[in-house]
């Protein structure tokens, strides 16, 4: 509620007392999206510089990953050079989980069906790989030849492809209507 009621030092003071790193990226994460929707950049790169700082020193784990994808989604509109960034190490981080993941096929999750990945996934690193994908579409609308040769070092084929495909559909809807879903939240990228 503080957060939709624009209570930014309100939302500081609570997220102080939440342990969980997860909930205060998702949070200021949502507070940047918020600012940003209202025209407030700087004020929304600060919060995402914080979460930046956040995901930085969080335990590596699954945590850190979607961390990390949710504060490329956030510098998407508003800096994308950090969102490619972010993005960039995103892909090699997914390009050796994916491959441990077909390793693990059937022992923890089901990541393959007939040999091809699942897309989007019904686990969290299904999750990731999908979000990661959506983000490269979102990022094809700024610059994309960027978007592509970034989707390019997606190591899986199918994954490749579903990267490739997203991209083009964002540069045949062009750069009108460009806007990026963030937690239920559109924020306008033009």
């Amino acid at each position: 509620n503080a957060i939709n009621q624009d209570k930014i030092a309100d939302v500081r003071q609570m997220l102080s007392r939440v342990p969980q790193v997860e909930r205060r990226v998702q949070t200021l994460v949502r507070l940047a999206a918020t600012l940003a929707s209202k025209g407030d950049k700087k004020g929304a790169l600060e919060l995402l510089n914080e979460v930046k700082t956040l995901v930085d020193v969080a335990r590596p784990g699954a945590a850190q990953v979607w961390g990390q994808v949710q504060l490329a989604q956030g510098y998407a509109s508003l800096d994308p050079e950090q969102s490619f960034t972010i993005v960039q190490a995103l892909i090699l981080k997914t390009n050796e989980l994916a491959e441990a993941a077909t390793v693990l096929d059937g022992f923890d999750a089901h990541y393959l069906k007939d040999g091809e990945w699942i897309t989007p996934g019904p686990n969290m690193l299904g999750n990731v790989i999908n979000s990661l994908i959506m983000t490269l579409a979102v990022l094809a609308r700024l610059d994309f030849d960027h978007a592509l040769a970034a989707a390019n070092q997606i190591e899986r084929p199918e994954l490749r492809l579903a990267a490739d495909l997203e991209i083009a559909r964002a540069a045949l809807q062009g750069k009108t209507n460009m806007n990026v879903p963030i937690f239920g939240r559109r924020i306008s990228m033009e």
